[in-house]
């Protein structure tokens, strides 16, 4: 029985049928963009895209709000929804101040759930203005009750106990195989990543610091880049298999 519907955007296609097969005989996977239907049994949507605070799978949170609703609709047995995503955790803080790559300083202000904007300007608190967050107020903040007790996941925010800005899932069509990078800078993010994907150059040059890809899976790529970067901090590093991917997602609360 299909208990698990698999939404993905167009150029995730491959690895979202990857994670459908490993799901033996559990998930149906379809375009984002397939009009909702009746699925007997259904209890799990994952979204599997590219994502940031702006659109997951292209789609505004709203949106994305709005597809669970149409789905919910004509599967009332529909509890929980998955969000596998770059950035799925991260966003611009509304009340710190922004450094971009290029040191430039900017405060920008967050589109936010009404509800929640409210209950943090009383509060003072920040607004966690992440696309998993923004899909939560929409799902608790909603006309229709059942609708409001879907429980959400998503990629964690953080998984050494640092706060980011930044997220990144990578993904190997070979090995199945993915690993995800949080940091606090663009920059940062993708140099690590570039260790691990990378190796080290063997030119003379010390500024051609990574040479061809390395080789394996991701899980063997970290290791290895753990033995080539010994100074490196691999604490905002996590990979694994296709079958370990959905065990790291966490509770949007």
């Amino acid at each position: 029985m299909t208990t698990i519907q698999i939404l993905y955007e167009d150029d995730h296609q491959q690895r979202a049928l990857a994670l459908s097969t490993a799901l033996v005989n559990q998930a149906a996977a379809d375009p984002v963009s397939v009009a909702p239907k009746a699925v007997q049994g259904l209890r799990t949507l994952v979204f599997w895209g590219h994502g940031d605070k702006d659109a997951l799978c292209r789609l505004s949170s709203r949106e994305v709000v709005r597809l669970i609703g149409q789905w919910h609709a004509l599967n009332p047995t529909l509890d929980a929804v998955e969000i596998i995503t770059c950035n799925a955790r991260h966003y611009d803080d509304a009340w710190l101040t922004k450094t971009d790559d290029k040191g430039k300083i900017s405060k920008i202000k967050p589109k936010t759930h009404l509800h929640s904007y409210l209950a943090h300007a009383l509060s003072g608190k920040r607004i966690n203005n992440s696309m998993a967050k923004q899909v939560k107020r929409g799902l608790k903040y909603g006309r229709d009750s059942k609708v409001q007790k879907i429980q959400l996941k998503s990629m964690p925010e953080s998984l050494n106990g640092s706060h980011n800005q930044y997220s990144i899932l990578y993904w190997d069509q070979s090995s199945f195989s993915w690993c995800y990078v949080t940091g606090p800078s663009t920059a940062e993010m993708f140099e690590m990543g570039n260790n691990i994907k990378l190796t080290k150059s063997n030119g003379s040059d010390p500024s051609k610091k990574w040479g061809p890809a390395r080789k394996g899976s991701f899980p063997e790529k970290v290791e290895a880049a753990k033995l080539e970067f010994p100074n490196a901090d691999f604490g905002d590093v996590k990979a694994g298999k296709l079958a370990d991917l959905r065990s790291m997602l966490e509770v949007v609360y």
